[in-house]
């Protein structure tokens, strides 16, 4: 399937877009004369559509990315565009296609931000040769603390928004940082609490502790009748010999979001009833028919309790390190988890750290979810007698998960609210960004 594209070969300025962001239209009527707009298929991987849209084109003066941001990353298309992604044999034809001199700008919110936005501009900047800009900001709609200033670059140089100041003004979104939202969103258990490291709020799951079992539960409940989007970072301790993992959970359990499941291997999900799980694994339990390296899985939290427990898709190890061996995610370090729910075809779809698993296709509503359209969501995990502190971070969701003016969960099609972040000047059509790295 092709992107939605008005290609002509004579325009020099291309504005690719996400297809996910709420009032899609005001941005593209109201792009300036000469940019040609790509829109991106939500389903499909955002290099290759690129890629696609920019072989044998030559002297492109600018691109212009528009999505969801979180810091070091853009969201566009299939899953976000992290560092990790950003490779030469990746972005050539970004730099075959370019002229020179090119812009690059990134109009997602806080991309730029911090050491790992640092080295995400830092990174594109010197595999294409190309000027890019972002913003460090949440930026978008002032009433919701934002602006439009793109602020940060690795070279100062002028840019020309694709986006013309009236657009601008009547767009209303912003992508609020869920890392500050944290006590808002949910309900801790067992072991969670909220601590700050390093100035970002996280939710510690266990502490280094054995036979601890915590929960993160959203405080309203998702409707997934709607499509939706969450990127978290997840840390698994730094003992490579500890236990026992992270799950991801889809729930409608009658406790709601004041319930914690059993420890140990069953990740602190273990029992919670009418749910679905996606776990990451640290630790072989053969009681539990786990493979002998980390590894992930989307299975009924009920099974873990039954005598043969089965898993809903193959356990599959999480990726692979230097020496083509299963990789080992305790490192210490946050590795990004992006999950997806596609409403009209039944599909989970998630990646870890930029590899990407086989999809789930099934009616979740009615074989997991006892024909509630609605559920809670959250974050479970478990110690035994093996330990590791384990934390989730969050990065972005969109409006079927953030409500930017109560800072809560909703319940999607409650509303028009938007999470959406753009990037840009308040009112000139050129604005001149400075160096903050």
């Amino acid at each position: 399937m092709k992107p939605q594209t008005l290609v002509s070969q004579h325009l020099t300025e291309i504005a690719i877009f996400d297809s996910r962001l709420d009032d899609l239209s005001t941005l593209l009527t109201g792009l300036n004369p000469g940019v040609e707009p790509l829109v991106l298929h939500s389903e499909e991987d955002a290099l290759v559509q690129i890629a696609a849209v920019l072989a044998n084109r030559q002297n492109i003066r600018a691109l212009h990315l528009i999505g969801h941001g979180a810091p070091g990353m853009i969201f566009l298309g299939r899953s976000p565009i992290t560092l990790n992604h950003l490779t030469a044999t990746q972005l050539q034809p970004w730099k075959d296609a370019l002229a020179p001199n090119a812009s690059i700008l990134i109009y997602g919110c806080n991309v730029a931000e911090g050491k790992r936005g640092a080295a995400f501009m830092t990174r594109l900047q010197y595999l294409t040769q190309a000027h890019v800009a972002a913003s460090t900001t949440p930026i978008g709609n002032a009433a919701h603390g934002g602006n439009w200033e793109l602020d940060a670059t690795p070279s100062p140089h002028a840019v020309r928004l694709a986006i013309q100041p009236a657009a601008r003004a009547a767009y209303s979104g912003i992508l609020m940082a869920l890392d500050d939202l944290s006590a808002d969103l949910f309900t801790l258990n067992g072991s969670a609490v909220i601590e700050n490291e390093g100035g970002t709020n996280i939710i510690r799951l266990t502490p280094d502790e054995t036979s601890q079992s915590g929960t993160a539960l959203s405080n309203s409940k998702i409707d997934l009748t709607t499509d939706w989007t969450l990127t978290v970072e997840l840390a698994f301790g730094s003992n490579d010999g500890g236990a026992d993992g992270i799950a991801f959970i889809l729930h409608n359990d009658p406790a709601g979001a004041f319930i914690v499941g059993r420890d140990g291997g069953e990740l602190g999900v273990g029992g919670i009833q009418n749910s679905l799980a996606i776990e990451f694994d640290t630790l072989g339990n053969q009681d539990l028919n786990d493979p002998g390296f980390d590894h992930t899985t989307i299975l009924d939290p009920e099974q873990y309790g039954t005598a043969n427990p089965t898993t809903i898709t193959v356990p599959t190890q999480l990726g692979v390190d230097a020496n083509n061996n299963p990789l080992n995610i305790e490192t210490g370090q946050y590795f990004v988890v992006s999950i997806s729910w596609n409403a009209a075809t039944n599909t989970l779809a998630y990646s870890f750290d930029g590899n990407e698993f086989a999809p789930l296709i099934r009616d979740l509503v009615a074989t997991d979810f006892n024909g509630a359209t609605e559920v809670f969501w959250g974050f479970g995990g478990g110690t035994g007698a093996a330990t590791n502190p384990q934390s989730v971070r969050f990065l972005a969701g969109d409006d079927r998960l953030i409500r930017t003016d109560e800072r809560d969960v909703i319940v999607a099609g409650a509303g028009n609210d938007t999470v959406v972040g753009l990037g840009g000047n308040a009112d000139g059509e050129t604005a001149v960004v400075k160096s903050v790295m």
